[in-house]
């Protein structure tokens, strides 16, 4: 168990109260410092899950985690990946590698090597990495799942549901399109995990989602810039927003980011913002 008062890795915990009865999500900084999007959850019943992890760095706090939540038998029941960037799924092929976590299972739809080097031009320095992880599935300790619309893996009162797979035939943004969005549920409160999801794919997931895309957080689209439309988050109509972005970021330290516009439509619609910058955010 792991309170409010606790820190892990020499991070601070940060409540966020939503009303998950049980089962806390728990949205990770990177210990690089760059962008990234880790979430480790525990369920009611105690089982743990992961969406994406992370750098290979970030592996380490994953570890210490799922160690603290699950000190005499550290397991992931379901790993579920967005998409194929190293912010993303770095953490989990140095956990794979490494193996002092056990992975029962893990859900990707993760394009073949040849078809990401092909159309992401950004990942050409990661592409080993990405090989070896997307052959390592599936293993002989490891059961492989490809999502499809609709699916729903359900643990006791937690589920995540699949609402959106990647198309190949969009190669605009290709990368952060290919993002799988995940919901998760409990005690009837959701979280819907939009990966990088840019505003091309973005505005036909929304079309054909339309209310069913309704949740009480969100986790912001490319870490709350350059993701999808100001329209998107108006129809999602969260309550909380959950921002995976460091300070330099949140802060727009840097030339070409566009977060403070993403930070004006999310405070038009009143949300209450939480930014990873701050230590690891517990969702409750």
């Amino acid at each position: 168990m792991i309170t409010a008062e606790d820190s892990v890795a020499g991070f601070p915990l940060v409540s966020v109260e939503i009303g998950l009865s049980g089962s806390t999500a728990y949205f990770l900084p990177s210990l690089t410092g760059a962008q990234s999007m880790g979430c480790v959850i525990c369920g009611a019943d105690g089982r743990v899950f992961v969406i994406d992890g992370g750098w290979r760095d970030d592996a380490f706090l994953i570890e210490e985690l799922v160690r603290r939540l699950l000190p005499d038998l550290p397991t992931v029941t379901l790993w579920l990946i967005s998409h194929g960037h190293m912010d993303h799924i770095g953490a989990i092929s140095e956990i794979m590698r490494r193996g002092r976590l056990a992975v029962q299972a893990v859900c990707h739809a993760l394009y073949p090597p040849e078809l990401w080097e092909k159309f992401d031009t950004r990942t050409d320095k990661d592409m080993a990495a990405y090989t070896a992880l997307y052959h390592s599935f599936p293993s002989q300790d490891v059961e492989a799942i490809l999502p499809r619309v609709g699916d729903i893996f359900k643990f006791g009162t937690l589920a995540f549901e699949v609402m959106r797979t990647p198309d190949p035939s969009v190669t605009a943004n290709f990368g952060n399109n290919s993002s799988v969005v995940y919901r998760m549920t409990a005690a009837g409160k959701s979280i819907l995990f939009l990966g990088d999801l840019g505003e091309e794919c973005g505005d036909v997931f929304m079309r054909a989602a339309g209310d069913r895309l309704k949740c009480d957080a969100v986790v912001m689209a490319h870490h709350g810039q350059g993701g999808v439309k100001e329209s998107f988050y108006r129809v999602v109509s969260p309550k909380a927003a959950i921002w995976p972005a460091p300070g330099w970021l949140w802060n727009n330290e840097r030339s070409g980011l566009c977060i403070m516009e993403t930070r004006k439509w999310m405070s038009a619609l009143g949300v209450e913002n939480y930014v990873t910058k701050d230590g690891i955010l517990a969702v409750r």
